[in-house]
């Protein structure tokens, strides 16, 4: 994280606070893109599986 500029916390040390904040919306934006990224998965398999129906594939062991 230190090779972004701005999320170099360190030069912030005079503004109390701010580096804090800085550090929590970080953290707050990559939470809520892994979020995304899970909704997103979840939903292709979900038309996977929707098309995978339409076509007739089974799933599991023979009968």
């Amino acid at each position: 994280m230190i090779d972004i500029p701005i999320l170099d916390t360190r030069k912030y040390q005079e503004f109390e606070g701010i580096g804090q904040l800085i550090m929590d919306l970080v953290l707050q934006i990559l939470s809520w893109l892994a979020e995304e990224e899970r909704n997103g998965i979840k939903q292709a398999q979900a038309e996977g599986i929707t098309e995978a129906k339409k076509k007739g594939s089974t799933w599991g062991g023979h009968k």
